[in-house]
């Protein structure tokens, strides 16, 4: 395969990888504005998701929780609109900080829609190590088009 097609290649998956992304960081950091709820923890599971090109173990962060909202219950296994699969073993247990196994917790609910909730807030450095990636591989493809 010639460099030129693998560039015409990168680019296009790049912008949508891109996309992707910027979206994941923009609902993140939308969190953050969320009203601020008590919520009761059934579950919150860290469980090994097999390895990376690396080698290194992959893990996914699971949860289950209720919370009440204009005196209706909902719940909900979202732990956060950035990354919450294919993370190193230290970015689950910072994900997961703060957060107890089963019990009394806080969740973030979205005030135009109640059945949309997260248990961690913002945005995580994960989401920015991926942009970073995505430019250098956009960066590469239009080089690859341009030579």
């Amino acid at each position: 395969m010639s460099p030129h097609l693998i560039g015409w290649l990168l680019v296009p998956a790049s912008l949508g990888g891109m996309a992707w992304e910027l979206n994941k960081l923009r609902l993140s950091r939308a969190t953050a504005k969320w009203k601020r709820v008590p919520c009761t923890i059934a579950s919150i599971k860290t469980s090994e998701e097999g390895s990376g090109l690396s080698g290194e173990a992959q893990f996914k962060v699971e949860a289950s929780y209720s919370y009440r909202v204009g005196g209706k219950e909902y719940r909900s296994t979202k732990v956060s609109n950035g990354h919450s699969e294919f993370l190193s073993r230290a970015e689950a247990a910072k994900l997961t900080a703060g957060i107890p196994a089963k019990g009394a917790c806080f969740a973030y609910v979205n005030p135009d829609d109640p059945q949309d909730a997260v248990l961690v807030a913002g945005a995580d450095t994960s989401i920015y190590q991926q942009l970073a990636l995505i430019v250098g591989l956009l960066g590469l493809g239009i080089f690859l088009v341009m030579t």
